[in-house]
């Protein structure tokens, strides 16, 4: 930014700052990076347990169900395990919206730029960068699984004796989807591991 632009930008911030955290004990000290990075940590910590919780009940309701269409030996049933699938994705695709929201306020938020761009925010990025990679491999194999949908009915097929096979595609989204949050548990370990190097 322009410097009269940006000395604009921090007056205005510092004003907004006084206003927010009037009623704390700190006053503007909530919004400095100690303060602020706590909280985006917290917040994304939350969210990376929201979602892995999630995700992880979606699983197991997609396995207990593909036992069931496997016990029950009715191939017609195999298209419902769909139902599970996609509602697995869509967790990992909530979650991914949300860090790219969290990136998108950069530019406009001088208070979360200051964590954004310090060491902690640099892992992040670079954590996020990576989990985005697979985030677009996952969709481009949901986007295969949807054409087969339409275009084979892959998984109205009455072949029972290849149930495992057809469902090799379910089971690659799920190991994607839970790369992308093992990942995101990694990002977020980066300030323990960083405590415990300098104390």
């Amino acid at each position: 930014l322009a410097a009269p632009l940006k000395d604009e930008l921090e007056l205005a911030v510092s004003a907004a700052c006084r206003r927010r955290c009037a009623e704390s004990a700190g006053g503007e000290a909530c919004c400095q990076p100690e303060a602020r990075c706590r909280r985006v940590y917290k917040v994304l910590s939350d969210l990376y347990t929201k979602s892995n919780n999630a995700y992880f009940n979606a699983y197991q309701r997609f396995a207990r169900h593909y036992e069931k269409v496997q016990d029950s030996a009715w191939p017609f049933a195999q298209n419902t395990l769909l139902l599970h699938v996609f509602g697995g994705m869509r967790i990992v695709e909530d979650a991914m919206r949300v860090l790219v929201f969290v990136w998108s306020r950069y530019p406009a938020n001088p208070t979360l730029r200051r964590c954004l761009a310090s060491r902690w925010g640099n892992e992040l990025k670079s954590s996020h960068l990576k989990m985005l990679d697979m985030w677009r491999e996952l969709r481009r194999k949901q986007d295969f699984v949807l054409w087969e949908v339409i275009a084979t009915s892959r998984w109205n097929s009455h072949r029972w004796a290849q149930l495992g096979m057809q469902n090799d595609a379910f089971k690659e989204l799920w190991q994607t989807g839970s790369n992308i949050l093992i990942a995101f548990s990694r990002s977020l370990h980066f300030l323990d591991r960083w405590s415990a190097q300098n104390g």
